[in-house]
């Protein structure tokens, strides 16, 4: 016997015997509860029945047995019953993991109704493995956590399909893992895909989802020029927010800028990209490209529009200071770090005004790759005078750099919306360092590992999906614990499982 439809949750309820429960919808949930029951032989937490199918209640001396009912739903089975029928319940119902109880928000345990009723309900152990019962009543409710190796997968298969229905072999998202795992081996371009895919061999595509044979670089072409790129990129950024980490407690993006300089061609210019990556983990959470007869600012408040910014710090150069950029980070529950140079020309003089020199300075020394750089900063908050959108602090920070015997130093100013409380001096400092990464590690690493400015990769959004397969390739290759990209490239080239491998395994 099945109650009908759905029944939906409900707070309200207590048991005579002093046993009731009272909470949150939330919290019911989170332990298999699924609301008060509403019959009047029962005021233990359990279903709401449909006014149409609620059973009458037994006597409270009544000693004819009484057939218990089933209740099915959203893939949860229970029974309802007392206790001395509980041998009416079907045996091959019952696996050797199985325990009978009250399903309530503390655990499974008994709670009887007024009449000597309960609520039963066949749960399953993690880990167990369900009963065979081809033709039971009762589906076996086992939960199985979603694979890792599936996740990346799923999330290419999202992507929308350009192709006409008719005649298509492979599927959208499996050409796509082939192209990722390709340039996880080192390809440059579309003929180096096609070569990769073609030595692979079946066994090694079909675990990709090429099910139908090989893929050639004509295939690969022509889709991906007609690939919708702001979609690609959408999915594989939601995909790597996952791998993000915290920098100086707080989760750290870092927006900036670059040209595709080898796709320039037939008349047209090369185009922009604007990305946003990780720091600490160098995971890049999305690419938007500048329009073009735009620039890189509006192509920058895109981007921030796709992020989820709700307790994240921005960190971008002296370009993005700007009150409308400003004001949509803050909007959006996030912190700004902007960096103040000559093209604010009245805030840059603001800045530089200020007494720095009666501020008290935090200084850290490192030294590496041949040279000392000793990184003072200086913070206070930020003047009356000073009128900027959502403005908290404002910064100087010097940079001392000595090699070779020969010093230089740099001083530049930052604005923030983050307080003193959220945003120490020694954060903020982290911070604007960590942002140079997107250029070491994300548009250095294309420009010079993958050769992405001599790339002749230049039909339809071609380009711009290239750039989106190496922002993959890096990040799969630094989520794997890679700090040298181009040295990852050769270890995974010489053997064709291991890119497929990390692939499914991301």
């Amino acid at each position: 016997m099945r109650a009908g439809n759905a029944p939906r949750a409900s707070t309200r309820g207590s048991s005579p015997n002093g046993h009731g429960h009272r909470g949150s919808r939330d919290q019911d949930d989170k332990s298999g509860v699924t609301g008060d029951c509403h019959a009047p032989f029962c005021g233990s937490p359990g279903l709401r029945f449909p006014r149409a199918t609620r059973p009458s209640a037994p006597s409270a001396d009544s000693t004819a047995p009484v057939q218990p009912l089933m209740l099915r739903w959203g893939g949860a089975v229970f029974w309802l019953g007392r206790e001395r029928d509980r041998a009416r319940v079907p045996a091959k119902s019952f696996c050797s993991s199985a325990t009978w109880g009250f399903a309530g928000r503390r655990g499974a345990r008994a709670c009887s109704g007024p009449v000597g009723w309960r609520f039963l309900r066949l749960t399953i152990r993690p880990g167990d493995h369900a009963c065979a019962m081809s033709s039971s009543l009762i589906p076996a409710p086992v939960r199985t956590p979603v694979p890792h190796h599936e996740l990346l997968v799923q999330v290419l298969a999202r992507v929308p399909d350009p192709r006409r229905r008719r005649g298509v072999r492979h599927p959208v998202g499996a050409l796509i893992a082939v192209a990722v795992c390709a340039v996880v081996a080192g390809a440059r371009g579309f003929t180096a895909i096609g070569e990769w895919a073609r030595d692979a061999g079946s066994a090694a595509l079909e675990r990709l989802g090429l099910e139908r044979g090989g893929v050639d670089e004509s295939t690969l072409r022509r889709m991906f020029a007609r690939l919708d790129a702001d979609r690609l990129d959408a999915v594989l950024g939601a995909w790597a927010l996952a791998g993000t980490v915290l920098v100086a407690g707080r989760t750290v993006i870092a927006i900036d800028g670059k040209t595709v300089r080898g796709a320039r061609g037939g008349g047209s210019s090369a185009p922009h990209l604007v990305a946003a990556l990780a720091h600490g983990s160098g995971a890049v959470l999305g690419q938007v490209a500048v329009g073009e007869k735009s620039n890189e600012i509006p192509a920058a408040r895109e981007l921030l529009q796709l992020l989820d910014l709700d307790g994240v710090v921005v960190t971008m150069d002296a370009l993005h200071t700007q009150h409308d950029t400003a004001a949509l980070v803050t909007e959006a529950g996030g912190d700004y770090v902007l960096t103040v140079k000559a093209n604010q020309k009245s805030l840059y003089a603001q800045l530089k005004a200020l007494p720095w020199a009666s501020i008290p300075a935090v200084t850290r020394t490192d030294r590496g790759h041949g040279r000392r750089a000793t990184r003072t900063i200086k913070v206070v908050d930020v003047p009356v005078w000073v009128e900027f959108t959502a403005a908290a602090q404002v910064a100087q920070l010097r940079r001392t750099v000595t090699r070779k015997g020969r010093r230089t130093v740099e001083i530049v100013y930052l604005i923030t919306s983050a307080d003193a409380h959220t945003a120490a001096p020694a954060f903020l400092a982290t911070w604007v360092q960590s942002h140079w990464e997107i250029e070491n590690c994300l548009h250095w690493v294309r420009d010079v590992t993958f050769d992405e400015d001599r790339s002749q990769v230049r039909t339809g959004n071609a380009p711009r999906v290239m750039a989106c397969l190496r922002n993959t390739a890096i990040t799969l290759l630094r989520l794997d614990g890679h700090h040298n990209i181009a040295a990852a490239l050769r270890h995974h080239a010489r053997d064709t499982d291991r890119p497929i491998n990390l692939l499914l395994a991301a």
